[in-house]
């Protein structure tokens, strides 16, 4: 089967985040004997070191196919940008049928990029599938462009994946259409893999959090919870991740008198992200909207215990046997987890924290899953 990637861009050294879910699952098709490529419309605010035009690479057997012209910010003119996007996408498209042929089917991640699809669905008739990720449809109030594009988008695909059961609910109460829940995925072999250079320190107790400094994120109220914690000084709270709230979080640290406790470590590859949760013993995650909670599994997968927020997909699998959740922005009551955390964490096992998040998102499960509705498709 050909199967064309609709992706937000490909993982690189620079920009290790960018299409990172995508592009696995592209890897995990090809692990099932399928062509597939990727097609990206380069959106991305920073224009540095990018060619104009039509790229193509090969990525780990992956053909990559990416086009930029200009920025074209989501958070800006959200429908217009859209629809711009639409135009470079289906202009791209045309490339890659010229070289190759047409795809079996096409899978779209992301609601600003579900346009591309749709286009290309409307004047070639292959199946579209879309899989919905986005925080935003999760939120109290989700903006009108966000409302309007999902009016518009949705409705007109052949299937919509949503990653979670609340992500589901959010769709259908917006537009009316019922998705298929299948989670995200995680590299389970790459995460499980030890490849740390320095070992599981015993000096210090570690809680970790991964994610970009927006926010969403909510890390206000997890250095408010550290620091209402009280905790010894062998207690580290390590924050990875880089974005617009970082130096209102280092002053927030300092204003607490807890540089020598809490460390922003900024923008970290995927193995040095792997190797902190590897000499970590817990992970956090305070956010205030998540449709899934990718950073959790990918720290499960490594055998930690993790505490969450409810806020959205973690519900759905952050159960008493892999870690705690609390209510979510309650400062007290992610302190006392945490507090609860440094003290039973020892009693959590972590062969049975990896072997359930192996059952439920290893590569191969999601992907069998994905597999079987294709087939259903075509």
């Amino acid at each position: 089967m050909r199967i064309l990637l609709i992706s937000r861009g490909c993982p690189s050294k620079e920009n290790p985040m960018n299409g990172n879910f995508e592009f696995d699952q592209a890897v995990a098709l090809k692990s099932l004997g399928h062509e597939v490529i990727l097609l990206c419309v380069d959106r991305r605010r920073n224009a540095i070191n990018r060619k104009l035009g039509i790229s193509k690479e090969t990525v780990d057997g992956i053909l990559v196919y990416k086009i930029f012209l200009m920025p074209l910010p989501i958070r800006f003119c959200l429908l217009f940008t859209t629809f711009i996007a639409s135009v470079l996408g289906l202009f791209l498209f045309r490339k890659i049928v010229k070289d190759i042929g047409l795809p079996d089917i096409i899978h779209s991640h992301y609601l600003y990029n579900h346009p591309i699809a749709i286009k290309i669905k409307k004047k070639y008739s292959i199946p579209v599938v879309l899989t919905e990720h986005w925080s935003v449809l999760n939120f109290s109030k989700i903006p009108s462009s966000v409302r309007k594009l999902a009016y518009r988008t949705y409705p007109f695909a052949s299937l919509v994946i949503s990653v979670s059961e609340s992500l589901r609910k959010s769709i259908y109460r917006i537009t009316a259409v019922d998705s298929v829940v299948i989670n995200n995925m995680v590299d389970i072999d790459f995460f499980a893999s030890k490849k740390s250079l320095a070992g599981k320190s015993n000096r210090h107790f570690i809680f970790i959090t991964v994610g970009s400094l927006a926010p969403v994120k909510n890390y206000e109220l997890l250095i408010e919870s550290f620091a209402l914690s009280s905790f010894s000084e062998n207690v580290h709270l390590y924050i990875v991740g880089y974005g617009r709230e970082f130096d209102k979080l280092k002053m927030l640290i300092s204003s607490r008198h807890l540089d020598g406790q809490i460390f922003l470590l900024g923008k970290k590859n995927r193995c040095e992200i792997r190797d902190l949760l590897h000499n970590a013993d817990a992970f956090v995650l305070s956010s205030k909207s998540e449709t899934f909670g990718v950073v959790l599994i990918e720290a499960m997968a490594c055998g930690l215990p993790v505490i969450s927020t409810k806020c959205g997909g973690p519900e759905e699998f952050v159960n008493p046997d892999v870690g705690y959740l609390v209510d979510n922005n309650d400062v007290r009551l992610l302190s006392e987890a945490m507090k609860r955390m440094y003290k039973e964490s020892k009693y959590f096992e972590a062969d049975d924290i990896y072997d359930y998040c192996k059952s439920k998102f290893s590569n191969k499960v999601i992907v069998e899953q994905l597999n079987a509705l294709y087939e259903n498709l075509l």
